[in-house]
């Protein structure tokens, strides 16, 4: 989910407090997620079923 609001340009400090970080390292980290859930097959499934429903 925080890597999905991230990429979606939602600011890191709301991030950071809707996962209850205290200071922003541990919530920066899921900035580089995204490239990695590209090849991740549950994110490949989501793609393809929301690709059919539009």
């Amino acid at each position: 989910m925080a890597t999905a609001l991230l990429d979606a340009d939602v600011p890191l400090t709301d991030v950071q407090e809707l996962l209850g970080h205290a200071v922003p390292m541990p919530t920066h980290r899921y900035r580089r997620g995204s490239k990695m859930l590209d090849a991740h097959a549950a994110y490949r499934m989501m793609a393809t079923l929301l690709a059919e429903l539009a």
